[in-house]
Formats: structure tokens, C-alpha cells, sequence
């Protein structure tokens, strides 16, 4: 169900029955939950939560640093809810603020 060419990284925590495609990168502090879908070419960084039974198209981005020039690198988070659907090209970053979270919740498109 993970693409050969897929990278994940020691410490992400991927759930049952995850399909990943090509050329997607899971980073470290990453928890996927269980029966996602992530397409290709797919980028999950961060301190990033996803529930589960989401679908993530091709290309999209999730958990990347924030764009704000007040950001300065400290620690925030991405929590998406269970059975949403995040269409291609997407961009979803952390929160702007120390320990704060951009949060999606549970059903959305």
C-alpha cells in the first residue's frame, strides 16, 4: 500500500490500511490515521495529525512552516479531522504562533 519511491521518515506513525503513491514524503513527528489515502507526489511535514478515512490528492502540501513573517521556526501543529477530502495543489500550514494549531475539522472537502 506504500509506493516504493514514497519517503518516510523514522517516527512518523502510519495507520492500517494507509495507501501512499509515488514520490510522497512523510516526515518524522507525522501520524497518519487509519484507511487514508494519500496520492502521489504528496508532502506531510510538521507536527501534523491527520484522522482518519481522509483523502489527500496529488501534490498537495500539509504541515509546512507558515507563511507570516512573524514565524520564526518555533514548534506549532496541523490537525486535520477524519473523512475529509483535501483535493490537489492544497496547501494546509502550521499555525503562525508557539504551540498553536491550524485544526480542520471532520468531513470537509
Amino acid at each position: 500500500m506504500i509506493h516504493p519511491s514514497a519517503i518516510i521518515e523514522k517516527g512518523a506513525k502510519i495507520g492500517k490500511n494507509v495507501q501512499i503513491g509515488p514520490f510522497s514524503t512523510i516526515t518524522k513527528n507525522v501520524e497518519i490515521g487509519d484507511n487514508c489515502i494519500i496520492g502521489s507526489n504528496v508532502l506531510i511535514d510538521g507536527w501534523t495529525t491527520i484522522g482518519e478515512a481522509c483523502e489527500i490528492s496529488h501534490c498537495a502540501a500539509i504541515g509546512s512552516p507558515p507563511q507570516d513573517f512573524k514565524y520564526k521556526g518555533e514548534k506549532s501543529f496541523v490537525h486535520l479531522g477524519k473523512n475529509n477530502i483535501i483535493r490537489e495543489y492544497v496547501t494546509i500550514h502550521r499555525a503562525s504562533d508557539k504551540g498553536r494549531e491550524t485544526r480542520v475539522g471532520d468531513g470537509n472537502l
